[in-house]
């Protein structure tokens, strides 16, 4: 999974390593943002994304409801354009700081381990 580090001077998860993310315009669909996000912060286009699931991530001035998808197909190369630093890691919750997406990454490896005993 690509993970980045988040810029120290982001007001949300400063210096956090994280599942990247972006919010939401008005009148875009998750799938549009996605879309969009990933070429405002990594320079790809025409991304093929599944949607994964969402939870409620309350920060200290709001609530964010976060979208998760995987994206696995694109075209260009990935770029850091917005983080401090982006890396390839494997899909494990100690290669995240944040709880949203400790969780998140629990529920993909308990449905893989769920779909390898089938």
């Amino acid at each position: 999974m690509l993970v980045e580090k988040r810029k120290i001077t982001k007001r949300v998860d400063p210096g956090k390593v994280c599942i990247p993310s972006g919010g939401i315009e008005t009148g875009e669909t998750p799938q549009e943002a996605v879309c969009r996000e990933a070429k405002e912060e990594f320079g790809i286009n025409d991304v093929k994304a599944t949607y994964i699931g969402n939870l409620v991530y309350p920060c200290s001035e709001v609530d964010f409801l976060v979208n998760y998808f995987i994206i696995t197909e694109w075209i260009g190369e990935i770029e850091v354009l917005e983080a401090e630093q982006l890396q390839w890691k494997e899909i494990k919750k100690e290669n995240v700081d944040i709880w949203p997406d400790k969780l998140i990454i629990g529920a993909i490896n308990s449905q893989n381990n769920n779909n390898n005993n089938t």
